[in-house]
Formats: structure tokens, sequence, C-alpha cells
């Protein structure tokens, strides 16, 4: 795995054990590294939803890249 993603990785888990530390018992089980700050994972529907705005801010709308939602915007 390249060093960037494992700094990533890191630095995502760090953040969770704080946002848990902050949120306290009612934290979920934060097993994802995609999930909210009260530990619960995010819904595949908000992930396809930022993947398609951040490609659309990119103005990637050129490079093969798709999903779902924005495939039939452009």
């Amino acid at each position: 795995m390249p060093d960037e993603v494992v700094a990533v990785l890191k630095a995502a888990r760090k953040r969770q054990a704080e946002e848990q530390l902050a949120f306290g018992e009612g934290y979920g089980r934060g097993e994802y590294v995609a999930s909210d700050e009260t530990g619960q994972p995010y819904r595949p529907n908000l992930l396809t939803f930022r993947w398609g705005r951040m490609l659309d801010t990119l103005g990637s709308s050129g490079s093969g890249c798709t999903t779902p939602g924005t495939a039939a915007r452009r």
C-alpha cells in the first residue's frame, strides 16, 4: 500500500478515536473508514453523491470516470 494511503488511513483512524471520545457511549461501532462523527457508516448514495460532486468540482468530465449519478448529468 502506498505511504500516502497509509497516512490517510491513520489520520482517519485518529479522527475517529477523537470523535468517539467526544461523542461518548452512544458512539457507533466505527468499524468503517467512511463513517460519520457518531460512528455510523455513510449510506452508499451519500458517498456516490459526494464523489460526483467532487468530480464536477474538479472538472473531470472527460476523465472517463463515472458514477451512477454523474453519467446522466453529462
